[in-house]
């Protein structure tokens, strides 16, 4: 019994979990920007290492917890009661610091904390370069119209403006120019992210799906799931997702914002921290 109950929550989340995710990506991928190329970031870049610290890291939590569960049945006193009830919560506190201290390996927890730390540095620095290619890109095709039309638009502002302030209409337009640049870049590279998160959210959906179907016998053991069959149908849930995301301007109809909040969140903090940093 307990071994059916283990296996079928592996298959939640082995399966399940990974095909309700697809559909998500696939359909809302382009609203989280940066979120989405943060993950690809670590997944290609750093997540062997960093699963591997966080390995070590659980390894020496449970094994202070182990520890701090023996400790909880010490009785040196011999009365009856274990010495942690007691004392203290402050003499609790300090009791469970040492112990904390005393029983993992600080080699190994400060390795770890180093490689995530340095995972995470990684991927705003790529996130930076990002964020620096749309902008550079944007700017320099604003200087490229603005080449081309400010003898247009330049004397329009200039008749606009008052006499005293019409010598700024050169810079006016400039900025005009460049600022429509990064609006263009940032759009464009809003359509390339949904895109790749409709076919990365597609591929994850499909696979799994058709994994599942073959072990409840709806689909034929032989299917193969980088077939072309695998392949039209990732391409068709591909183009739906795609279709959602830009008939909806990226962005997230209600009830969906409710429900996305979290990532919205996460999102919004991610964009800032590239921003300041």
């Amino acid at each position: 019994m307990l071994r059916s109950l283990v296996g079928s929550e592996m298959c939640i989340r082995d399966r399940y979990c990974p095909l309700i995710l697809g559909l998500i990506i696939c359909f809302f991928g382009g609203s989280y920007l940066t979120l989405i190329a943060a993950i690809e970031c670590v997944r290609l870049v750093v997540w062997q290492r960093m699963y591997a610290a966080f390995k070590v890291l659980a390894v020496n939590y449970n094994a202070a917890y182990e520890a701090s569960k023996r400790d909880d049945l010490i009785d040196d006193d011999n009365n009856g009661v274990a010495d942690v009830l007691e004392i203290s919560k402050k003499e609790l506190l300090t009791r469970k610091i040492y112990l904390f201290f005393r029983t993992v390996k600080p080699d190994q927890v400060t390795e770890a904390l180093s490689t995530i730390w340095m995972g995470l540095l990684s991927v705003v620095a790529t996130l930076r370069v990002d964020f620096a290619q749309a902008v550079t890109l944007g700017c320099s095709l604003g200087e490229i119209c603005d080449t081309h039309c400010r003898k247009y638009l330049e004397p329009a502002m200039g008749a606009f403006l008052p006499d005293d302030l019409a010598k700024w209409a050169p810079v006016a337009s400039g900025y005009i120019f460049r600022t429509l640049g990064c609006m263009l870049a940032w759009m464009i590279k809003r359509f390339i992210t949904g895109f790749h998160a409709a076919m990365r959210g597609a591929d994850m959906f499909v696979s799994n799906a058709i994994i599942l179907a073959k072990k409840n016998g709806y689909v034929n053991e032989s299917f193969d799931t980088n077939g072309p069959q695998a392949s039209a149908l990732i391409s068709l849930v591909a183009f739906v997702g795609f279709y959602w995301q830009v008939s909806n301007n990226f962005g997230l109809p209600f009830p969906l914002n409710i429900l996305m909040l979290p990532a919205s969140i996460v999102e919004w903090v991610l964009s800032t921290w590239v921003a300041l940093i």
